[in-house]
């Protein structure tokens, strides 16, 4: 009887035995395969908590673009209407202001903003503003402010535009300060030496 019972639990202990193997075995195998999985599936990135896959490569690893950038393709940057109606409403109010005690200065000062062509015709209309009211007479000045400006005819690539600037100006004889009155200049816009430049202007009541 008791040699029955011991060989049961000889018999019980060994099947337990193998059982424990089988376990070890199984969990060595699974931890075996998750490592596998982990370094043939992540070889360039990694998997977030979100499913999303990380990019872990390093600059040396990515793909390089050989596609050459030609410069010479791109479009030159040209002064687009905006600026040149900017370039207009501030040229109209320097040319615009102005006084017989400074001479005129402002015209010529603003020959940097004129093109060749109007450089010439402003000596010859500052010649005749000099006739007309000498430094040495009684004081006569303009004050012009602008105040708005529409571009019409606006071509990049002719480098001209056409500029009607709306502007308030008020003038001082003596001692008598004017009444504000609105007057357009109409100026003509051209480019030259890459910048834009007046070519021309003439005042409408």
């Amino acid at each position: 009887m008791m040699e029955n019972k011991k060989k049961i639990s000889f018999l019980v202990m060994a099947i337990a035995l193998v059982m424990i193997v089988l376990v070890v075995w199984f969990v060595i195998q699974r931890n075996n395969q998750n490592k596998v999985t982990n370094t043939t599936g992540n070889s360039n990135g990694q998997i977030s908590s979100s499913g999303e896959t990380i990019n872990t490569s390093t600059p040396g690893t990515r793909p390089r673009d050989y596609r050459k950038f030609d410069i010479s393709k791109e479009p030159k940057r040209e002064a687009d209407a905006e600026a040149v109606k900017k370039i207009a409403m501030s040229f109209a109010e320097r040319f615009g202001s102005f006084s017989n005690h400074s001479n005129y200065a402002n015209i010529e000062d603003l020959n940097i903003f004129m093109t060749k062509n109007m450089i010439s015709w402003a000596d010859n209309y500052l010649s005749d503003l000099k006739k007309e009211k000498s430094a040495a007479g009684e004081y006569y000045g303009v004050i012009t402010k602008a105040v708005s400006a529409e571009v019409n005819n606006f071509d990049s690539v002719k480098g001209s535009a056409d500029v009607v600037v709306t502007t308030r100006r008020q003038e001082t004889k003596g001692s008598v300060v004017g009444a504000y009155v609105t007057s357009n200049l109409t100026l003509k816009m051209a480019k030259e030496g890459g910048a834009w430049k007046a070519d021309s202007a003439s005042w409408q009541q």
